[in-house]
């Protein structure tokens, strides 16, 4: 314990974590760590565009989210057979193309970066956000056919 009071930067003479008292900086500390460059000169364009990447995808991955969460409002109130549960159900689809191209886009970082430090799996875990998006689209534009079908019927039954 005191080689790690001692040897931290974190800790400062009282024992606490002077990063506690900032939140703001908290969250920033990432790029303030980027900041000062300590990522080898050889890799830094590799990471920053990976980092880039992953931040612009979490725009779409939370709106997609946001739309989930409304269909699942939309179920549990019975609203299933509407028209705005079809729109929930395209824009999360929609959202999910948009991070498909996106991984899409990251991929040769990755692939420059497996193949500078000799790592063969990297790429196995980069093609996984890509794969995993696109099953999602696919099943987001099976339910909205389906879902719209299933309104045309209710609508023909009530005329």
């Amino acid at each position: 314990m005191l080689s790690e009071k001692i040897f931290n930067p974190i800790f400062k003479d009282n024992n606490y974590c002077y990063w506690s008292f900032y939140p703001r900086l908290r969250r920033l500390w990432i790029f303030l760590y980027l900041k000062n460059g300590p990522f080898n000169p050889n890799y830094a364009y590799i990471l920053y565009s990976l980092f880039i990447g992953l931040y612009v995808s979490a725009i779409p991955i939370f709106i997609a989210l946001y739309h989930a969460y409304q269909l699942l409002q939309f179920i549990d109130n019975k609203k299933v057979f509407s028209i705005v549960s079809v729109k929930a159900l395209k824009t999360i689809k929609i959202c999910a193309y948009i991070i498909c191209g996106l991984y899409v886009v990251i991929i040769p970082f990755v692939y420059i970066l497996a193949n500078k430090d000799d790592v063969p799996g990297l790429i196995i875990v980069g093609v996984l956000p890509i794969f995993i998006a696109f099953v999602i689209a696919v099943f987001a534009d099976v339910l909205q056919r389906i879902l719209i079908d299933a309104i045309k019927i209710n609508y023909k039954q009530i005329i």
